[in-house]
């Protein structure tokens, strides 16, 4: 069974009466979102969303914490681990205890904890990373197949330090790429290709058979493919 999360009384990005929250990427790292318990179900799943940047996967993770799977949000970037340790008064450096707070208070009520993770952050943080990954039960892989639609968002991205759906800017904007430099989109297209791949070798070296989900489809049928990979975790 789905739990959906319903808040009729919410006006900031939501629609009365529906329960449906437009929340940020920042609006995830507030104590709206902790939980104290797992509730009387106990642990059912955590899973990991394997993505590339500018692939949809927050759209992704904002459904599924709409429809009560988990929280599912960048855990392990370098921002939201500074803002969530700052309000847990939690050791940044610690990642042991920050996961294990992470399990403690992102498990939803009915046992489902998620995060999402991008390969770079793998690659830079495999002592954090690796922990999270032995835990999990379960994979979600997304793509683009419109790979150079998908660069030049993030070439947008990278150039003007804003990556969510509001407008705040969450990096440093760089100081040596202009917007709309081609070769730059080109550069970025040759890295979104580079790390799907690595992903697919990383589940076929650990005999992983994830949840594959094209960002077209998801966005073609948002609740079909949320409805999708809570029948294939066994929600």
């Amino acid at each position: 069974m789905i739990v959906v999360v319903a808040d009729p009384t919410t006006t900031n990005g939501a629609t009365a009466g529906v329960g449906y929250v437009k929340m940020s990427e920042l609006d995830v790292d507030s104590d709206r979102y902790d939980h104290t318990s797992a509730g009387p179900v106990g642990l059912r799943c955590r899973f990991v969303i394997c993505s590339t940047q500018r692939s949809g996967s927050y759209l992704l993770c904002r459904q599924l914490i709409n429809a009560g799977i988990g929280v599912p949000h960048e855990y392990l970037n370098p921002l939201h681990v500074q803002l969530l340790c700052r309000r847990w008064s939690l050791d940044p450096r610690d990642r042991a205890g920050y996961v294990d707070a992470l399990y403690g208070r992102r498990t939803t009520p009915n046992g489902v904890w998620g995060t999402k993770l991008q390969w770079g952050q793998y690659t830079t943080d495999r002592d954090a990373v690796e922990p999270v990954l032995r835990d999990a039960t379960g994979f979600i892989f997304l793509y683009r197949d419109d790979v150079w639609a998908q660069a030049v968002s993030l070439h947008i991205s990278v150039v003007t330090g804003v990556w969510g759906f509001d407008g705040t800017p969450t990096s440093g904007k760089a100081s040596n790429v202009q917007l709309g430099d081609v070769r730059h989109v080109q550069f970025c297209e040759r890295i979104i290709h580079q790390e799907n791949r690595h992903w697919m070798s990383f589940f076929s070296r650990r005999r992983i058979s994830p949840i594959i989900l094209r960002y077209e489809d998801l966005v073609a049928d948002q609740p079909g493919a949320v409805g999708h990979i809570a029948r294939v975790l066994g929600l």
